[in-house]
């Protein structure tokens, strides 16, 4: 975990003690994790609204957690979703799927991160990340109806029989 230059840590990174259960937990690690290298009072006054940037170095992919992320951007087929109290899973989920064989670094950001999904996007800073597509299907009256459903593995529900799924690419549009 890095914090941000701006309070008086110097250029330190601490590692992470255990795996935090969400979003609140990592915000009150971090007034542990830099205890004796910071000026604990100002860690403490801002660590309960901290944003973080996860980044799989391995990779090159980035998450961005906390307040004011779109958790799904606006495309042609669905609005923008903000959000909605996910962000704990999507966080330990993130740090528990990261391999044991790659690096990760958590960064504390003082801006907002709608300026850094922005930012990543003005400067090519895009990834190409995979998600699922499933296909499921139904009887219809002259054979068959087929529906793709993005973002799971599993769609069979209300009648709709789950045949397979398969990676699709994300576009850019979605990456922050």
């Amino acid at each position: 975990v890095r914090l941000p230059g701006s309070h008086g840590c110097g250029n330190i990174s601490r590692p992470l003690p255990l795996l935090p259960a969400g979003l609140l937990q990592m915000r009150q690690l971090l007034p542990k994790l830099f205890s004796g290298h910071c000026d604990m009072g100002q860690v403490e006054d801002w660590a309960h609204r901290a944003n973080f940037i996860l980044v799989d170095l391995s990779t090159g992919q980035a998450l961005l957690v906390g307040a004011g992320v779109q958790l799904v951007l606006p495309d042609s087929s669905r609005p923008s979703m903000k959000e909605d109290g996910s962000e704990a899973q999507r966080l330990s989920r993130w740090l528990r799927k990261l391999p044991d064989t790659h690096r990760g670094w958590i960064v504390v950001v003082d801006e907002a991160l709608s300026v850094w999904q922005q930012r990543f996007v003005q400067t090519g800073r895009r990834f190409p990340l995979l998600s699922p597509a499933c296909i499921s299907k139904v009887a219809a009256t002259n054979g068959f109806k087929y529906r793709i459903t993005p973002g799971t593995k599993w769609c069979g529900d209300g009648g709709w029989s789950h045949l397979d799924f398969f990676p699709v690419l994300r576009s850019g549009t979605h990456i922050p």
